[in-house]
């Protein structure tokens, strides 16, 4: 592996850009390079966490996957009991085979800047993931890319009989069914060497699993768990046990939580920036589960009540709900962050570009409950060039950095305007000319004669000019096969390093590389000198 820092935009976003450039403004931690991470610290050990109770609810769910833990998560497993111990945390939701490649970089993130922090400070500090098992966008995971006929396309793992709003810890993968459809993936890419050890470990998975999130949990301490990752499922009814408390916290801020976010959207607002978080004046921003769905909640202020769709409750009400049967409520993007900052003791919070940004709208919402939100770090932004891949941006002289941010269209534009025959296209011009003053001609003594032949020498000329655009056309074409390979590395590298015009990690999947390259490929990025400077990293395999 060849390990290149790039000087790549991070986000088209303005407000993520003026972040990394140095503006924290509508953060508490306005350095996301580091340099205030004692203070941090500091702060955190004035507070206190449920951390024996976290350790074991952490322990019991990954022990659902092996129930002999690697020894590292079992070392930080202790660490996490330790009194003195911090955390960086990233999330993300449940995806199949683990979804876009941008989930692998967050988790290299996570034990990167540990390692770092832990180095740094010289106190434990644990990775940790926060698996997005509460939500139910089913189309945000249910999918993979494949391409056909130079196209990228999604193969979707359609669930039979779906409930719309159920949580995706909830959503069933049956194991012949999800069987067919990896294998039916893989196969537009080729049998290789390792594509047997891959379904064989694919297939040893859904023997035991059988919802997404356990399917996605067994595929990361596998790639992890030798590194020391812990993880959690956000909607795992052990953890709902410790946060019935803090459910009662959102509960008694009730309609203050959505007055203190729209106060900051409209401050951003005023100020320029897109406005990240749609949601409704009177939102509780929690959930509730009613026959199997998710439910999203609203205050009523004229009867200090809570309502949904088919339900209603007193305050009261949910109050006990929260304190005794907590399994049924769940946050959304403006509590999980509070409910991860109550729990955990946060160092870092590793986020995306659309994370950064709608972070900024939640500041006076942990101000509400007297609390700086954490340290918000940029995850590294990786994109992997597959050989072939390098040797086409060498034969086609293409900037890499160029590549990355617009694409080739431009390029390949270019390249197709060099290759047509000037000449037929100049002759082809030129009869157009004469075809045109002929029929001119015809047209004015067709209507000093009979007006009424107007309209067939009219059409009578666009069948003939039509016919001259058909040959064009075919010559074309002809010149499109004729350098049909050359064209092509033009359409693979915008394909795997440009997909739909965005970054390879929002498409592409980690399974289609380590089919190319076997599993061993996981190790040899955690081996990488992976920075948070704010550059790209390309890495040529």
């Amino acid at each position: 592996m060849e390990l290149l820092h790039l000087n790549v935009p991070y986000a088209k976003n303005r407000l993520v850009g003026e972040y990394l450039a140095g503006d924290g403004s509508f953060f508490h931690y306005r350095d996301w390079k580091g340099s205030e991470s004692r203070r941090r610290y500091r702060e955190l050990m004035q507070r206190r966490f449920q951390r024996e109770g976290l350790k074991n609810c952490i322990e019991k769910y990954m022990k659902q996957f092996s129930p002999s833990l690697p020894s590292a998560v079992e070392k930080n497993l202790e660490k996490l009991a330790d009194p003195r111990s911090a955390v960086v945390i990233a999330g993300q939701q449940a995806g199949l085979l683990t979804g876009p490649l941008y989930t692998i970089h967050k988790i290299l993130s996570v034990l990167s800047l540990a390692r770092e922090k832990e180095r740094e400070l010289g106190v434990p500090v644990v990775p940790v993931f926060w698996i997005a098992g509460e939500d139910h966008d089913i189309g945000e995971v249910n999918h993979v890319y494949y391409l056909d006929k130079g196209k990228l396309k999604k193969h979707i793992y359609r669930q039979k009989h779906p409930l719309d709003k159920q949580m995706v810890s909830k959503r069933p993968v049956e194991g012949e069914e999800i069987r067919r459809w990896y294998r039916e993936w893989l196969k537009h890419f080729g049998e290789t060497e390792h594509t047997k050890a891959v379904l064989a470990f694919l297939d040893g998975l859904t023997e035991r699993v059988t919802t997404y999130t356990e399917f996605f949990a067994a595929i990361i301490l596998h790639f992890f768990g030798k590194f020391g990752l812990l993880f959690i499922d956000s909607a795992y009814p052990e953890l709902r046990r410790l946060e019935g408390e803090y459910f009662g916290r959102i509960l008694d801020a009730g309609p203050r939580l959505a007055d203190a976010l729209a106060d900051q959207q409209n401050l951003l607002q005023q100020m320029g920036y897109e406005k990240m978080i749609d949601t409704k004046a009177d939102c509780l921003h929690l959930f509730y589960e009613q026959d199997g769905n998710r439910v999203l909640l609203y205050f009523d202020r004229e009867k200090d009540a809570a309502f949904g769709e088919r339900v209603k409750f007193s305050l009261e009400e949910l109050r006990s709900v929260a304190e005794h049967h907590p399994e049924k409520l769940s946050n959304n993007v403006v509590t999980r962050p509070l409910m991860q900052e109550w729990l955990f003791p946060v160092l870092a919070f590793i986020g995306g570009p659309g994370e950064i940004a709608y972070w900024a709208e939640l500041k006076k919402i942990f101000e509400l409950f007297g609390m700086n939100m954490p340290p918000v770090v940029p995850r590294i932004q990786i994109t992997l060039i597959e050989r072939n891949i390098a040797s086409d941006l060498e034969d086609l002289s293409l900037s890499l950095e160029k590549v990355l941010t617009q694409g080739v269209e431009e390029e390949l534009e270019e390249r197709i305007n060099r290759l047509k025959d000037r000449e037929f296209l100049g002759f082809v011009a030129e009869k157009r000319e004469e075809i045109f003053r002929i029929y001119r001609e015809v047209a004015g003594y067709a209507l000093a004669k009979d007006k009424g032949l107007a309209e067939i020498v009219e059409k009578n000329s666009r069948i003939v000019l039509s016919q001259l655009d058909y040959l064009q056309s075919k010559a074309e074409q002809s010149m499109l096969r004729k350098h049909g390979e050359l064209l092509g590395k033009y359409m693979r590298i915008e394909n795997f390093l440009h997909p739909l015009g965005g970054f390879q990690e929002r498409c592409w999947n980690v399974f289609y590389f380590i089919n190319l390259y076997g599993f061993s490929l996981i190790d040899e990025l955690m081996e990488l000198p992976l920075d948070f400077s704010g550059r790209h990293h390309a890495v040529k395999l």
